[in-house]
């Protein structure tokens, strides 16, 4: 090759014929000039090579189309002999559906590699003799029409090409091909207008049949894929309706702008899960649109009836339509009953908040190494047996890290006063007879009560919680029975149109079984019945009475603790893990909801003895948390830490936690403070105490707490 570019140099002129008025040494300059050109075409050539070898391994031979085969290139060529030019021309067919690569297969030479985005003609010219010219699949977009039109190129060109895509999800296609038909039926999940339902967040599932090359004209119309402009016709819009006297359902009719003549359209409704003459009066007529007017109403009266009950739909369609087209033909009527409408999402998350609070409660009871005696009225401990000074020393030696309520005031998230249950929410006793390791075993009675707060904004409320239980523990298996009464009321919206309020009794047997010193594993399961009220605070007539709806609860529950690290054997320090995990379902009337949750805990605590009586106690606690169910799902992050300082006379406890439940947006941190000083007494007697809190939610306000406790020590142990 180097010879051949060697004589090919030598071919160059040395000199160029003479021109008048110049001097010899412009020749000489010439030829100097000729020499270097020699050069520069030695060192360009190879240079050419090389890179035509870099684009000729992006087309391997084996995966080449030739254009015979390629409906998408058009290709044609000369070949004019040895000391000619041969010349060739190509074209990109399809420019629509993507870009075509052609390869010039050139004999004695590298291939050419043309890349064709448009419909324009590329031409060239070679002294090499072509031998074909091919497509290649692997650097192009196509070849042929069918490479683009593939349910991945619908989607694609739907979400490259189409407004639709950024108020639709979840897009799938499928091609159609029909001769020199190539089309898409493309499927998403559409947002329609909330100006056209009502406020309400709704999405629909719909379809359009499009032209590849047309997806750029999908528009979504109110939740429907169209292939032209909305509102280029007549249009009914979607209407709700409460379940109540004096209400209709209102269809707005509409054109897209004035029209010089008298339009005209019939209407008529159509049964859906609303049934004519029992949930509505059925309808039709015919519309008359005067010249230049643009809108018209359809009113369809609502028949009220007493019954909770899920939302019901019927339907309002346009036909035989004189003087415009027919856009948007059909539209959904949707009457709800409003407390039920939002109840489902209520009840959900009040069957969580239930569920979750006998779960933390009887597993802190069935893994809770705690056999103390105790009185805890809101939240302030009367021991009720002799116990070393130092309690908080005992309570880490064992290994224990379950806030109790006896911690005080940082243990929850404080008091919310709800009908004058104040001071026994955060309560709880214990009073245990007996030795499980000997004959006769150890009877247990326990009780705690609890607030409780679930969700936000017309999908929360606040409630409580009561529990109290008794229990036999024989070796190393403990079963039980505990019975509980819950409560909540919220759901309300802001302006106090309506509101739900719900309370639950429930039987929960129990049993626990310690398959090592380190390691027990405990199931639990609950029944209940209760009341739903619902609330609708006023109607079309005047204040409505509340409406009652019986609800049934049913849990199931399992949980594990296992001890990794005791104290004795890392001086002081303690560590385990907790697992547990519930199922729940709860039914009314109108609805059912059903809730799930898994959690995996790792605890680990310290205590450090600071002199004689006072102690010190550092705990942490870190896991995961997986919910499922009705109205949340997800995965989250619960973490939290706790600081305490026990002393004779004074006792500081300072914790902090966040609960990411859903797995969404981080949970907010919430953080507390609780400080009780007891001036000295004697052994026996009664203290009086005050001790203040705050909780603070970051990103919201502090809610200040002051607890007053009676805290007293009475003759009933040994010494």
């Amino acid at each position: 090759m180097f010879e051949q570019l060697r004589l090919l140099a030598r071919r160059l002129p040395d000199s160029a014929p003479a021109v008048p008025g110049r001097t010899v040494a412009t020749g000489h300059r010439r030829r100097r000039s000729a020499y270097i050109a020699r050069w520069a075409l030695l060192v360009a050539f190879p240079l050419g090579f090389l890179a035509a070898g870099f684009a000729e391994a992006a087309c391997e031979k084996s995966r080449r189309i030739s254009h015979r085969d390629a409906e998408c290139l058009s290709a044609e060529w000369n070949n004019r002999g040895v000391f000619k030019k041969n010349s060739y021309r190509v074209r990109n067919m399809c420019p629509d559906y993507g870009k075509v690569v052609a390869k010039v297969d050139l004999k004695m030479a590298r291939d050419r590699t043309l890349h064709l985005n448009d419909g324009s003609a590329r031409t060239g010219r070679t002294g090499h003799r072509i031998g074909s010219i091919s497509c290649c699949p692997d650097i192009g977009d196509l070849c042929n029409r069918s490479d683009a039109v593939t349910a991945e190129g619908c989607v694609a060109r739907f979400k490259r090409s189409s407004s639709a895509a950024l108020t639709c999800a979840g897009a799938s296609a499928v091609p159609a091909i029909s001769g020199d038909d190539y089309r898409c039926t493309v499927t998403a999940l559409c947002k329609r207008d909330p100006r056209l339902t009502g406020g309400l967040i709704e999405w629909r599932r719909t379809s359009v049949t499009v032209d590849y090359t047309g997806m750029g004209e999908v528009r979504n119309c109110d939740g429907r894929l169209k292939n032209m402009p909305c509102g280029a016709g007549l249009s009914v819009g979607d209407a709700v309706a409460r379940d109540g006297s004096g209400w209709s359902l209102l269809f707005s009719v509409t054109l897209p702008g004035p029209q010089p003549e008298i339009v005209r359209v019939d209407y008529a409704t159509s049964d859906g899960t609303a049934m004519a003459g029992v949930d509505y009066v059925a309808t039709r007529g015919t519309l008359t649109f005067a010249p230049r007017e643009t809108s018209k109403t359809v009113t369809v009266e609502v028949i009220h009836d007493e019954r909770p009950e899920h939302s019901k739909r019927m339907h309002l369609t346009l036909s035989n339509p004189r003087g415009a087209p027919i856009f948007h033909a059909t539209a959904m009527g949707t009457i709800f009953d409003l407390p039920v409408y939002r109840s489902q999402r209520w009840l959900s998350g009040f069957a969580r908040a239930v569920a979750g609070a006998l779960v933390d409660r009887l597993g802190g009871r069935l893994t809770a190494n705690d056999s103390v005696s105790r009185v805890a009225p809101g939240g302030h401990r009367i021991r009720l047996t002799a116990t070393p000074a130092d309690a908080g020393r005992e309570h880490v030696a064992n290994g224990d890290l379950t806030r109790h309520p006896e911690n005080g005031p940082a243990s929850g998230a404080g008091v919310r006063e709800m009908s004058g249950r104040a001071f026994l929410l955060d309560s709880s006793f214990l009073f245990a007879t007996g030795n499980p390791d000997d004959a006769n075993g150890r009877w247990s009675g326990w009780g705690e009560a609890a607030s409780m707060r679930f969700g936000q904004g017309d999908g929360g409320g606040d409630g409580f919680i009561g529990l109290v239980g008794a229990d036999y523990e024989r070796g190393r298996l403990l079963s039980g029975v505990a019975v509980s009464r819950s409560g909540a009321e919220g759901g309300g919206a802001s302006d106090g149109v309506y509101g739900l309020r719900a309370t639950l009794d429930s039987v929960h047997p129990y049993a626990r079984l310690a398959l090592s010193d380190e390691l027990s594993v405990w199931s639990a399961l609950g029944f209940g019945t209760g009341d739903l009220a619902l609330n609708d605070g006023f109607g079309s007539a005047g204040p409505v009475p509340p409406r009652h709806a019986e609800i049934g609860f049913e849990m199931a529950a399992v949980g594990m603790r296992g001890a990794l690290l005791s104290p004795e054997e890392t001086d002081g320090f303690a560590l385990s893990v907790k697992s547990d995990a519930y199922l729940t379902r709860i039914t009314s009337e109108a609805v059912e909801a059903e809730g799930s949750r898994l959690r995996l805990l790792l605890e680990g605590a310290h205590g450090f003895a600071l002199g004689p009586d006072r102690r010190l106690t550092l705990s942490m606690e870190a896991g995961l948390r997986h919910e499922g169910g009705d109205g949340a799902a997800g995965t989250g992050v619960a973490t939290g830490g706790a600081l305490r300082y026990a002393a004779p006379d004074l006792d500081v406890a300072a914790e902090i936690e966040n609960d990411d439940s859903r797995g969404a947006a981080p949970g907010p941190w919430q953080a507390s403070v609780s400080v009780l000083h007891e001036p000295r007494a004697a052994e026996r007697g009664v203290r009086v105490s005050v001790s203040p809190s705050w909780e603070v939610q970051w990103g919201g306000k502090a809610r200040p707490e002051h607890r007053f406790g009676i805290q007293g020590t009475l003759p009933l142990g040994p010494d």
